[in-house]
């Protein structure tokens, strides 16, 4: 999909490490179970581990009272108005209202804490993302893996990438081949 648009790509194709598995590092990105679709492997990035305390405020992440340094951050807003600026917040988003009861049982001082076994994490392409914000917290148990780098790339869209086409050598992306992570 779009949402780690800047980092990957719609039609990226990534080699994957899935075990021994490590516990994942905030800034990283990781491969994880979808919670609305467990059959749907995501890949977005952590931002927050057990136990920090995270909020964004005019899109900027706050994580443990710092401003993060976010380079990989893409503010491209496809989707008009659907995160505020600032989270948490008591807006519930349209089929995430599962989610932000989850969030809002940690929040706390304005911040939420990640708890014992969770992960927060968000898509690069930060408005045209559903991560954390929506769906709350991915359970250690869901991640699968860490992407290394990128094995083979084909210029197409999201909806393409998911149903293969047999014309594919002309559209290869050769100068993303190899981009390790």
């Amino acid at each position: 999909s779009e949402a780690m648009e800047g980092t990957l790509l719609p039609g990226d194709r990534i080699l994957a490490q899935t075990f021994p598995l490590q516990p994942p590092e905030q800034g990283k990105m990781v491969l994880f179970l979808s919670p609305q679709d467990r059959s749907v492997v995501l890949v977005k990035r952590v931002i927050a581990v057990p136990g920090d305390h995270i909020r964004i405020s005019r899109k900027v992440v706050i994580l443990n009272g710092t401003v993060l340094d976010e380079k990989y951050a893409l503010h491209k807003a496809d989707r008009e108005d659907f995160y505020p600026d600032d989270y948490p917040n008591e807006s519930s988003l349209p089929g995430c209202a599962e989610g932000h009861e989850t969030l809002s049982q940690h929040v706390v001082n304005g911040e939420i804490v990640v708890p014992a076994g969770g992960y927060f994490v968000l898509g690069d392409n930060r408005e045209n993302s559903l991560d954390s914000r929506c769906w709350g917290f991915v359970g250690s148990g869901d991640v699968i893996g860490k992407p290394l780098m990128i094995y083979d790339s084909v210029d197409q869209t999201a909806e393409q990438a998911s149903s293969p086409s047999p014309d594919w050598l002309g559209h290869r992306r050769w100068a993303r081949l190899f981009v390790a992570f």
